[in-house]
């Protein structure tokens, strides 16, 4: 049990480092009309999973909201400040 603890642990350490979040960051920015998982997965040449994460990040920070009348909130706003 323990050893599922540390995994768990490390997997989210590891999300909350991605190197490539900064350049995540800056494809939504550069393209804030069209924010979506797809988008920066095919941009950054990543799997979905690894984008997901980098959006969940994004939106649990405040760069992003959920776009109104997105189907199944996978498509995304830049957040007003």
């Amino acid at each position: 049990m323990a050893d599922m603890d540390q995994q768990t642990h490390d997997h989210e350490a590891g999300q909350q480092q991605d190197p490539l979040y900064e350049l995540a960051l800056k494809v939504v920015k550069a393209r804030p009309d069209r924010i979506c998982v797809a988008n920066i997965q095919r941009t950054l040449r990543i799997g979905y999973n690894r984008a997901t994460a980098l959006v969940d990040r994004m939106v649990v920070e405040g760069v992003l909201d959920r776009a109104p009348g997105s189907l199944g909130g996978q498509v995304f706003k830049l957040k007003q400040e």
